[in-house]
């Protein structure tokens, strides 16, 4: 159960020796098959299927009612399907079984700030202050304060989670925001290059870093950062406007038509996500809601969220294996072939008639060059669809590539 425990509830402070909590105790003498259904819940749910895992929770609670681990993970699958009155539910549910339940007062504040009750939110994390201060926990009180507009508070904050991490990049670049937002432009970039050298990886940071840059009029170097930031995110509205401004400021007027014309596109289409968004917010169980924000995010080429919004739809109808048929798919669009693998394989386990599936299978190991796989997947089309030709042709194509070598 150590692996559990560090997975729901975090961790102590090391080399702190605390008192053994009630969650403590129960977790020590939890059955062999309790334990089991725990991590299988959270296995679960950290891989999109929630109601799997909520089911698994359902078995632990008849077994043990008192583990508060079980309503604070119910309390995060439901945060995941957007429904938060349900979600704090669960958690304060946990703070019955354990007062002092690390993480549970966190999240409440968290689903609080989502739905805009900030000083609920303020009030949920100085509850969570009380059992355990932590660099995340401070994070998000800045955060929260800085909307209320106490932008003392929430440089205290940020300050506070620095204190506690030094390596808190997303503290660097808050705290950078809100000097910025006071009109102190140099310590903004200064706290904004040090989130950068943490994570020079970081397209959001660059991005940060090419704005403030802007405004101090250091415009070649805001346009060097901001021109990588539209290589690897062309939808990105600010990053286009941006540079399409600092170019104009350079006298490059056709390329910075260019990229305001682009910051113009990505702005309906950041229009498009945040009209999906109001919708899943406003009826989180409308399974079409979902499937509207996977495929808005698709044709922006942000798979990552595509993917997720199109698990949160299978987390509704899982026994629908069309649809786990077009995750695949989006799996594969995505260039994740050993993912659409899986799942494809899933599929065809459940229901080897699905001609669909065996079809994009093949293709999905073509990509992945598995060809002898690819072969096998597209005479099972064939003996499942004798007239379909796209696998046909795809055998001619592998024959044609065995006889060149």
């Amino acid at each position: 159960m150590v692996a559990l425990v560090v997975l729901l509830a975090g961790c102590a402070q090391e080399g702190v020796e605390e008192p053994l909590t009630r969650t403590d105790e129960l977790r020590a003498s939890l059955p062999l098959n309790v334990q089991r259904f725990m991590l299988q819940a959270d296995t679960a749910w950290r891989q999109g299927n929630y109601l799997h895992a909520l089911a698994l929770t359902d078995s632990v609670e008849r077994y043990v009612p008192d583990l508060a681990d079980t309503y604070f993970l119910r309390g995060r699958i439901y945060t995941d399907l957007n429904q938060l009155d349900i979600a704090n539910a669960a958690y304060a549910t946990a703070l019955v079984a354990d007062e002092e339940y690390r993480g549970a007062h966190m999240n409440i504040g968290i689903n609080h700030f989502r739905r805009g009750r900030l000083r609920d939110a303020v009030g949920a994390f100085r509850r969570e202050e009380a059992i355990e201060p932590n660099t995340h926990l401070y994070l998000e009180m800045g955060r929260t304060y800085a909307k209320l507009g106490m932008a003392d508070s929430a440089q205290w904050s940020y300050e506070q989670s620095i204190a506690i991490d030094s390596t808190n990049t997303t503290a660097y670049m808050w705290l950078g925001q809100l000097h910025e937002e006071i009109g102190d432009i140099e310590t903004a970039v200064s706290l904004s290059r040090r989130a950068a050298e943490i994570r020079p990886e970081s397209v959001d940071y660059r991005y940060v870093i090419g704005s403030q840059l802007l405004r101090m009029g250091e415009v070649e170097e805001a346009v060097a950062q901001l021109r990588t930031v539209v290589e690897e995110r062309p939808w990105h509205h600010g990053a286009q406007y941006n540079l399409g401004q600092a170019l104009m400021r350079l006298g490059e007027e056709d390329e910075a038509e260019t990229h305001l014309a682009l910051a113009e596109a990505a702005q309906q289409i950041q229009q498009e996500i945040n009209e999906a968004h109001e919708a899943v917010n406003r009826d989180p169980n409308d399974v079409q809601n979902w499937l509207h924000l996977s495929e808005v995010h698709r044709k922006a080429g942000m798979y990552d969220r595509a993917l997720d919004a199109y698990q949160r739809a299978i987390a509704i109808i899982p026994n629908d294996l069309r649809m786990h048929v077009n995750l695949a798919s989006l799996m594969l669009e995505s260039g994740d072939a050993d993912g659409a693998i899986a799942q494809y394989r899933m599929i065809v386990d459940r229901d080897p008639s699905l001609t669909d599936a065996w079809l994009n299978l093949g293709v999905a190991y073509g990509n992945a060059e598995r060809y002898d796989e690819a072969r096998q997947a597209w005479e099972m089309t064939i003996r499942l669809d004798p007239g379909n030709r796209t696998a046909r042709n795809n055998l001619n194509m592998l024959a044609r590539m065995a006889s060149e070598g």
